[in-house]
């Protein structure tokens, strides 16, 4: 980072006005530093809650699938074994991630 100082060639000594120059140098890399670290930790603290708030929901999905008896886990193609792999995203048929975006071998997809 440069900055023209030349309103402090005139008022300062020439061996101060390089150290002041420095000094202004390094604390703009400490404080760009400093700012960039901040961000990382607000980053973190975001994916953190995030995080957070994604388990909840699988767990509030989890309690309301188990409160449902057999039959109607049945009407929606599940056992209460496949339960944790549904919440994970596993499709039980399967087995194989169900959020691939790939269409069937026998669907034209635009291109």
């Amino acid at each position: 980072m440069t900055t023209n100082y030349a309103y402090l060639r005139d008022t300062l000594p020439a061996g101060e006005y390089v150290e002041r120059e420095g000094n202004v140098e390094r604390a703009a890399v400490v404080g760009e530093a400093i700012a960039n670290g901040l961000a990382s930790l607000a980053s973190l603290g975001f994916k953190a809650v995030r995080a957070y708030e994604d388990w909840r929901l699988r767990q509030a999905a989890k309690a309301e699938l188990l409160s449902l008896d057999d039959r109607q886990l049945a009407d929606m193609g599940l056992t209460r074994c496949d339960i944790e792999s549904v919440l994970e995203g596993i499709d039980v048929r399967t087995g194989k991630p169900a959020n691939e975006n790939t269409a069937p071998a026998n669907v034209n997809v635009a291109a």
